[in-house]
């Protein structure tokens, strides 16, 4: 009778792109040869979702991962053999998805537009990326919503796209150029721009 062991780990910190997928392997090793049960943040995974072998002394287990919105967290390798006494190990891996920060686009896109007197302005700008990032509006300085003005955000999966709108348009305080920046702690801003010229 021999306790069981691992042979092979999933690292302790791993990171995937969102819609890649990476394989984490566990391996063990005992007397009796152990069962090895895999769980995402405490949940057991069911079996038909990972591969099992047994080679010799050895069950392998391999746990495909695919990066999305709900993918994160921390996967367990446990393994037991209970002929005796009951012998538990785990081998824990953090699995982070990211995607780097991207700038889809503004909308519309052609970088000016020409408005008349008290029309209205709208101007959406979309970012994309894991973590998500958090959209900014410059006019002069920062954007705040008021009265006239009104930023929205909208949520696709990793698509982030604010939505500036500006009601009743005056030449002195609105005219100008307009940028929209998105922002994660870690990496540099990437932003969009129109120009709003009003007759």
């Amino acid at each position: 009778i021999e306790p069981p062991y691992f042979i092979a780990t999933p690292p302790h910190n791993v990171s995937v792109r969102y819609d890649n997928a990476i394989t984490l392997n566990c391996s063990s090793g005992g007397v009796p040869l152990p069962n090895i049960t895999w769980f995402k943040d405490g949940i057991v995974i069911p079996t038909d979702q990972y591969t099992s072998s047994n080679q010799s002394d050895t069950l392998i287990t391999m746990l495909t991962v695919v990066g999305s919105l709900t993918s994160h967290g921390y996967y367990t390798c446990q393994a037991v053999n209970d002929l005796v006494k009951r012998r538990v190990i785990n081998a824990t891996a953090n699995v982070i998805v990211n995607e780097p920060l991207s700038y889809v686009g503004i909308d519309p896109p052609s970088t000016g537009i020409t408005l008349k007197q008290l029309d209205t302005f709208n101007a959406n700008c979309s970012f994309s990326g894991l973590p998500l990032p958090i959209v900014f509006w410059f006019h002069n300085g920062f954007v705040s919503s008021n009265s006239r003005v009104s930023i929205t955000t909208d949520i696709q999966e990793i698509t982030v796209t604010s939505t500036l709108t500006i009601k009743n348009v005056n030449k002195s305080t609105d005219e100008g150029l307009y940028y929209c920046i998105g922002l994660r702690s870690y990496e540099n801003l990437y932003y969009g721009y129109k120009y709003l010229n009003i007759d």
